[in-house]
């Protein structure tokens, strides 16, 4: 079986190579050494890196298959401090991305925005190798796709747990909901997220000056809801987490972070 490679040229934020290589587990022989090899006009040849660190390449019936859908698969190295982006488009198929941390958790994302591109974003804890795996939604999706993987620097300035339990306060059609206080920088941009977990999550924010933004969960369950950027302004920010329907509960934090744009 043909075994899709890639070729990553070096980036700050990462620190080694990506690798591409079939889905573990689903091979029929040993896999050759890894090649990097361009890919020509109107040649379907191994996924390449188009730019550091973009990956393209070809779904086919030659690929490995994950739940009767051809999937590559490629890993690559972060370090803790990033924020990691992962993108996937197309023009032929519906994508669907996967990324695997070493631990076993999943990110996963089908639309975002729409149909022709997946995305999902995460923040390491930990050095570490990740897998991404690039597919299709339905068992019909071939063709050309391309995959770029973004990292800034990012600075947790303060994290906020808590959980939507059944003795919570209730809006009126019946949304369970706390409401929080951060501390959030007086100067600079920040951006304020909310992850949850077994709840779709919506997010208020009322700033110092009494400005009101909220954001709802889009896309997946893994997608945080993140508003932002806002100006550092000293006072209280006020954070109410609710959910998008009646009667939900679950864990929680609210981030607030800063992110190095030029990185």
């Amino acid at each position: 079986m043909p075994i899709r490679s890639a070729a990553l040229l070096a980036l700050a934020l990462f620190t080694l190579p990506v690798s591409a290589q079939d889905v573990p587990g689903q091979m029929t022989a040993p896999p050759p050494p890894p090649m990097a090899m361009p890919v020509m006009d109107g040649m379907d040849g191994p996924a390449v890196v188009s730019g550091p660190p973009d990956f393209r390449g070809v779904l086919d019936d030659t690929d490995a298959m994950r739940e009767g859908k051809p999937v590559d698969s490629y890993t690559f190295d972060v370090r803790e401090g990033t924020e990691v982006t992962v993108t996937m488009t197309a023009e032929a198929f519906d994508t669907y991305l996967v990324v695997r941390a070493p631990g076993g958790q999943e990110w996963t994302n089908d639309d975002f925005g729409d149909t022709r591109t997946s995305q999902v974003s995460f923040t390491p804890t930990a050095r570490g190798t990740y897998t991404l795996l690039a597919t299709a939604f339905s068992t019909d999706g071939r063709g050309p796709y391309e995959v770029r993987v973004r990292a800034v620097a990012a600075t947790v300035v303060s994290t906020t747990s808590g959980r939507l339990d059944y003795q919570d306060m209730q809006q009126i059609k019946g949304e369970f909901y706390d409401t929080l206080t951060l501390r959030a920088p007086t100067s600079g941009a920040f951006y304020i997220d909310l992850l949850s977990l077994g709840f779709t999550g919506f997010l208020r924010v009322t700033s110092p000056g009494g400005v009101r933004t909220s954001g709802q969960q889009a896309y997946s369950a893994e997608t945080p809801v993140r508003i932002g950027p806002f100006e550092g302004e000293r006072g209280t920010w006020t954070v109410d987490v609710t959910t998008q329907g009646p009667g939900q509960v679950g864990a929680y934090d609210v981030r607030v972070i800063t992110l190095d744009e030029q990185q």
